[in-house]
């Protein structure tokens, strides 16, 4: 086994002790430089153990010291479907590994090479208004189409926005704020499973770790190093949004903003990074392109007489003139709830339809 591959393995049988929170778990490896020499130098750093962990989570360490140990863990990783990297390992993003306190280990399940991309984050608050969700649906999308992957937490509102975007022309990276195995929200376990299977999900905490409010501010870190840079669509200026901000500029990546109405309190901490001149004023994809000097690819699109088809095309025509009701677009279709709440969710992301109050619809123009 070569040096990388062992320290992948000494990694996960540090990460493996609950007694033993991330902030000792930095300051060992800040003391014994790497998780190898944490593993094979227990005995003659005692007393520094000791002091740092305890005498109880010591002995745990010195007992599991050993190869079977760390075997059982690999095994019991295999049968969830859950595989991991560690810092020392070749697949580790360099981006992510330049920052101050990179993520020692990260448990993931997907496609791991989505880490070595493109990435360009969206976040911002988790009750945003119908423009901050078309906003980051659409940002998202044209993003993902022109090889960009988008980056966020699978939070209810412009994360969610964000991965629905991105998944329809791309790929998407969703970075846990508790284990893989743990989808939180819980409404989100769907798109959780679909960003599963065709993008990327990781964290930093070992699997059925719950997830704790002070766990997102470390998933602000991990979002914003994984990033060139980030893109905040809505967001008040005291949110939690602002944590990934603030990583992002102290780590020199780039921060956009979207603006919003002014009389909105959702767009209220963007405008106000806007004015502050803390980001860059972003009214377009195009915006972000011209920054990276990155040339979009150029769309064939059909000629204005083309019609949609199928369930899309008849609820267009429905939608034609005036707005309706989602009970009496599934009554004229006589479908069921299930499937026209997909295919309407499809279409306001194509930004094809808008959804208004009182679950009523209209086309766009």
């Amino acid at each position: 086994m070569d040096k990388i591959a062992d320290m992948d393995k000494y990694a996960l049988w540090l990460d493996s002790f609950a007694g033993i929170s991330i902030k000792q778990k930095f300051q060992l490896l800040d003391y014994f430089i790497d998780p190898k020499s944490v593993y094979e130098k227990l005995e003659p750093n005692y007393e520094y153990v000791v002091a740092l962990l305890g005498e109880a989570t010591y002995k745990k360490m010195l007992l599991s010291a050993n190869e079977e140990y760390i075997d059982n863990l690999q095994n019991d990783l295999y049968e969830q479907g859950i595989s991991y990297i560690s810092r020392w390992s070749q697949k580790y993003p360099k981006l992510l590994a330049s920052i101050k306190k990179p993520p020692f280990i990260l448990y993931y399940k997907g496609d791991i090479s989505l880490l070595q991309t493109f990435c360009i984050g969206i976040v911002g608050t988790r009750h945003c208004t119908h423009y901050g969700a078309d906003c980051a649906r659409n940002f998202a999308r044209q993003l993902a189409e022109n090889d960009i992957t988008i980056v966020s937490g699978l939070a209810t509102g412009i994360d969610t926005c964000a991965h629905e975007g991105a998944l329809l022309t791309g790929k998407t990276i969703s970075v846990f704020a508790g284990g893989v195995d743990v989808i939180y929200p819980s409404s989100n376990t769907n798109l959780a499973n679909e960003i599963a299977k065709s993008g990327l999900i990781i964290s930093e905490h070992k699997p059925h770790t719950a997830t704790r409010n002070y766990n997102f501010p470390l998933r602000s870190r991990i979002i914003a190093g994984l990033c060139r840079g980030i893109l905040i669509v809505e967001a008040t200026y005291n949110s939690g949004t602002m944590h990934t901000k603030d990583y992002a500029l102290s780590e020199n990546r780039d921060v956009f903003c979207i603006p919003g109405n002014i009389t909105s309190s959702a767009s209220s901490g963007t405008n106000r990074l806007i004015r502050n001149q803390e980001a860059i004023c972003t009214l377009s994809t195009n915006d972000i392109f011209n920054y990276y000097y990155i040339t979009p690819k150029i769309k064939v699109l059909g000629e204005s007489g083309d019609k949609v088809g199928g369930l899309e095309g008849q609820i267009l025509e429905m939608l034609n003139n005036e707005s309706i009701n989602f009970e009496e677009i599934k009554s004229k279709l006589s479908i069921d709830a299930k499937t026209l709440m997909q295919v309407l969710t499809k279409m306001e992301i194509k930004g094809m339809i808008k959804k208004l109050a009182g679950n009523m619809y209209i086309k766009k123009k």
